[in-house]
């Protein structure tokens, strides 16, 4: 890599460096980490292996299916029990409750979220036809429930450490 203003390439100027500062541009230096910025994960790699074998045609169905059930859009599905329960809470609130039904919004956000990350996880965005698609969604959900309950209820960092494991365990089974 040529540094700003020089014509000199990083392994000249280490060279020139001082002892003392040797050590401190080897840990720092800017080529190393630009690479490990772009360096693919194996999970990428599978996936780009994937999708170059199929090399489909462009499906207007796809897209419009990918359109409408954004993993945002997933997430929220997925979690519509959760957000029927606060819907439920408001419904019953009244100026004297002391519930302000956070424990139930806290629960639903919770939800979204943990699902957004396992559908960005498993390139939810990259899914190759309908059924690919609604096979990354019905795991995630699956998943979801087995480790956190119906209405995620056993939300903790034990369970939520299991629920990794288990998106890793089944990635390539959904990828293969």
């Amino acid at each position: 890599m040529l540094w700003w203003n020089s014509t000199k390439e990083t392994q000249e100027i280490e060279k020139e460096l001082p002892e003392d500062l040797k050590e401190f541009f080897q840990k720092n230096n800017p080529d190393d980490r630009q690479y490990n910025k772009y360096k693919l994960t194996p999970q990428q790699i599978m996936v780009n292996a994937k999708l170059k074998k199929i090399s489909q045609e462009y499906s207007y169905d796809l897209e419009t299916y990918k359109r409408k059930n954004s993993i945002r859009n997933v997430s929220i599905t997925n979690c519509a029990e959760l957000q029927l329960k606060v819907v439920d809470c408001f419904k019953s609130l009244n100026f004297t409750s002391i519930d302000n039904c956070s424990k139930q919004i806290k629960a639903n956000k919770n939800c979204v979220e943990i699902q957004s990350k396992a559908f960005n996880k498993m390139f939810y965005n990259d899914c190759y036809s309908t059924q690919h698609c609604d096979k990354i969604r019905f795991l995630v959900d699956h998943l979801f429930t087995s480790n956190f309950g119906q209405y995620g209820e056993n939300m903790n960092e034990e369970t939520l450490a299991k629920f990794d494991k288990d998106l890793d365990a089944n990635f390539s089974k959904v990828w293969k």
